[in-house]
């Protein structure tokens, strides 16, 4: 029987050579051989460590395998013949290891096919083989020598009204009891946005609001103490707003309070949009406002897309119901950038059922 135990990742071959206790030239393998083994009496080992323990005989060998640079130490009996070295314990699984290369992409925006393989301990070929695939089933964009997080395309607006609907819902009512009476607000399209105007349409508030997206003006109209104004421009039928020259120019005509905008993602670079056009509407938005709230659930933390509408030091108040963390968090920190926690809100429906 064989056992193995891995003895460092990345020890440089003269100083494993040191820990094993061999002082002469033993032929170390190049770093271009797939396989290579240096095979040290078991008396001159203790634990793997090199100690030495002054005990005799060497029924037992040690092979050193070198493998896609990772050093393993495996014991075989003579008796049983020169068997193989048996794959490291710790390496992981195609699955497993494909789930953490998309684990290494949600910190990384690019990653190295040869730093993937270092950190994995497997064959560079391997790691080629796995960014195939998951490029195949389009989870990561393939660059030269590595891979990149795939910019999002957003659902049509139907099916995202379907999604995370208590997160937007809560969403919609924290960004709702922000706004004071005869204040004007520029709401840009979006799901999110969608159940902010629900929220004021319900609250008998004296607001004006003027928007590029049908749904939101319908929504907004069904209470006459709000007035509302819609843009001209061309019209997406998929998600049921106008853009355009015609838009953005109607927008450059008014100022407002505060600009009211969804996002397919935010990341490092601020907030970001996958429909340019929508993009376009929202920047002026912006520009024509004193007050920037980006309404956004957690789903689209570090989220990339195509066109960066607002940086950081352009928004004001983030809208969300998680706090992000890691570098994203340190990024809008040092914006200075608020971050509203939406707290979840019980709609009708759910207190009947519940």
């Amino acid at each position: 029987m064989w056992t193995s135990s891995t003895l460092c990742d990345t020890l440089p071959l003269p100083a494993l050579a040191a820990r094993l206790g061999i002082h002469h030239a033993i032929g170390f393998p190049h770093r271009t051989e797939r396989f290579t083994s240096l095979r040290v009496p078991a008396r001159s080992l203790r634990d793997g460590r090199g100690t030495r323990d002054g005990s005799g005989g060497a029924t037992r060998l040690r092979e050193v395998v070198v493998s896609g640079f990772l050093p393993t130490i495996v014991e075989t009996d003579p008796e049983e013949g020169n068997g193989r070295p048996e794959r490291p314990a710790h390496r992981l699984g195609k699955s497993a290891r494909q789930a953490r290369i998309m684990a290494e992409l949600s910190a990384s925006p690019l990653l190295r096919a040869s730093d993937l393989a270092a950190r994995l301990g497997v064959s560079g070929e391997t790691i080629r083989r796995d960014l195939v695939e998951l490029g195949e089933r389009g989870l990561i964009n393939r660059t030269y020598g590595g891979a990149a997080r795939p910019f999002a395309l957003e659902p049509a607006l139907g099916e995202r009204e379907r999604m995370l609907v208590a997160e937007r819902r809560a969403i919609g009512a924290a960004v709702a009891d922000m706004i004071g009476s005869d204040e004007v607000l520029m709401m840009g399209a979006g799901s999110t946005t969608l159940q902010v105007a629900r929220h004021l349409a319900a609250r008998q508030t004296h607001i004006t609001v003027i928007t590029h997206a049908f749904n939101i003006a319908t929504m907004l109209a069904t209470n006459p103490a709000i007035r509302v104004l819609v843009c001209p421009g061309r019209f997406n039928g998929r998600d049921a707003y106008v853009y355009g020259a015609q838009t953005i120019a109607h927008l450059a005509g008014f100022e407002a309070n505060r600009a009211i905008v969804g996002a397919t993602g935010i990341g490092l670079h601020g907030a970001n949009e996958a429909d340019d056009e929508a993009a376009a509407v929202f920047r002026t938005m912006i520009a024509r406002s004193a007050e920037t709230i980006i309404v956004v659930d957690h789903s689209k933390f570090n989220q990339p897309a195509l066109s960066v509408f607002a940086p950081w030091d352009e928004i004001d108040k983030v809208v969300t119901d998680q706090r992000p963390a890691g570098t994203l968090a340190r990024t809008i920190e040092r914006a200075s950038v608020e971050i509203v926690l939406a707290a979840r809100v019980e709609s009708p429906a759910d207190a009947a059922t519940g």
